[in-house]
């Protein structure tokens, strides 16, 4: 009986431990295979990892995203600029990709003279927030690729452009362009001008008017900038123009110099930044201002809409996507309280000119659509419709502005305004049919806010 109890217990024994190692090795074979499913995981994460750094490190270009968020209630498109390269007018709640092929260091500039810098890298993406309210700034890029998709699939909120790889934005030993660097130094004006009397005599103040500010761009050498245009599509003494209206914006409105911006030869990044500085000025006045814009320069007119720009020497009229457009300038100019902004225009915007417009060599003229002014804005334009602004070459100034500056020698700047705009329909109307044998009618344009009092508005006070 005892031999039978021992051989029954050492079976029980015998089968716990063939049970014990049978469930060891289970148990052992499910970590191993725990462990091998864990160690493949991770060689493949390991292999995405590397595979994308090998494809950032051979891709050939970085992205950078820009975009608005917000309401945006102003109306006009604001630039955006590359290391002093406007690439792209930015319209209200848009958004930008831009590729970009050159590596190195890259200054953004964005609305409210915002400046980012990034260091671009190929295989990089940048993302740039861009609020309604607050200052622009770079954001991760799980923020920046979560926000900018949104509604992507709405193309009038997209614009995608890319480097020029033969221009390049940023400039290195292996890409260069002179007319991109900042440090390039202007062509001389080629004109040569004679002295006439306006030009001379020039009556000084009594007293300086701390609280006007001016922007004076006289844009005559296009020619320079453009090779496919020649020197009969240059603005004959536009840059004469706006030297002489700066003498007599500081001697006799008593503006102080370093409230007057001026711009001989303007490109199209320099107007842009002009504007945008003589905005924030504006706005900063807190309603104080007293504002002085002059232009003498090529206009244009868009041959679908029939919008007009003015244009920057840089600025093809086949192409006006970085032409300022008039609506806009008068929007950013309107966009704050001020006491007055006053607008000269030398240039017409049918596509003619002083010498040879944009437009000429095809013979083509259009009346420009007239736009609606807003707030205390006042505009002395050269010319009316499909005319041309032309020259006195007798006295080397555009028409318009010679009797504007002999006006101003008259009175001592102390005329107002139905004085000044009645001076001006007269007198270049007659001259202009004298001696250049065509019609040029100055008109002025007054916003609807001061429509009841701008007669009694004085240039000076």
């Amino acid at each position: 009986m005892k031999q039978k109890d021992r051989s029954g217990l050492q079976k029980l024994k015998n089968w716990e431990e063939n049970r014990f190692s049978i469930n060891f090795v289970r148990r052992s074979n499910s970590v191993f295979q725990n462990l091998l499913i864990m160690k493949t995981k991770i060689l493949v994460v390991l292999f995405i990892l590397l595979f994308s750094n090998l494809f950032a490190q051979n891709q050939d270009y970085a992205m950078i995203y820009i975009y608005r968020t917000g309401v945006f209630t102003a109306i006009f498109d604001y630039p955006v600029i590359f290391n002093n390269v406007i690439v792209h007018k930015m319209p209200y709640h848009n958004k930008l990709s831009y590729k970009i092929y050159s590596e190195g260091k890259l200054n953004i500039e964005l609305a409210g003279n915002v400046k980012i810098n990034l260091d671009i890298k190929h295989g990089k993406s940048y993302y740039i927030k861009s609020p309604n309210t607050g200052l622009s700034k770079i954001v991760t890029e799980e923020v920046g690729k979560k926000e900018f998709n949104k509604e992507i699939d709405q193309p009038h909120l997209y614009t995608r452009l890319e480097e020029d790889i033969e221009n390049p934005i940023i400039k290195n030993s292996s890409y260069t362009k002179k007319y991109y660097a900042s440090e390039e130094k202007k062509p001389e004006t080629k004109q040569k001008y004679s002295i006439s009397d306006v030009d001379i005599n020039i009556p000084i103040a009594e007293r300086k008017n701390e609280n006007k500010y001016a922007l004076i761009i006289g844009n005559e050498d296009y020619s320079s900038y453009q090779t496919s245009l020649n020197n009969e599509s240059n603005v004959d003494y536009a840059v004469n123009d706006a030297r002489i209206f700066k003498e007599y914006a500081k001697a006799t409105l008593g503006i102080p110099e370093e409230n007057i911006i001026y711009l001989e030869n303007a490109k199209a990044v320099e107007m842009s930044r002009a504007i945008k500085t003589l905005t924030t000025v504006i706005k900063n006045t807190n309603g104080k201002g007293d504002i002085l814009f002059y232009y003498a320069g090529h206009g244009f007119p868009d041959e679908i809409d029939k919008e007009p720009y003015l244009i920057p020497v840089d600025v093809s009229g086949s192409d006006l996507q970085f032409a300022v457009k008039l609506n806009d300038l008068y929007a950013q100019l309107s966009e704050y309280p001020s006491q007055k902004v006053t607008v000269f225009l030398d240039a017409c915007f049918s596509g003619g000119s002083r010498n040879q417009g944009l437009l000429a060599a095809r013979g083509v003229k259009i009346k420009p659509k007239e736009n609606i002014l807003k707030g205390n804005l006042i505009v002395f334009s050269a010319s009316s419709g499909e005319q041309s602004s032309l020259s006195y070459k007798d006295k080397s100034h555009g028409m318009f502005t010679y009797y504007l500056l002999k006006k101003i020698q008259e009175t001592g700047g102390n005329i107002t305004y139905k004085e000044l705009s009645d001076y001006l329909t007269e007198h270049v109307s007659i001259k202009s049919a004298i001696i250049n044998q065509k019609e040029q009618n100055p008109q002025t344009l007054i916003s609807v806010s001061i429509k009841e009092y701008w007669q009694n508005l004085n240039l000076y006070k």
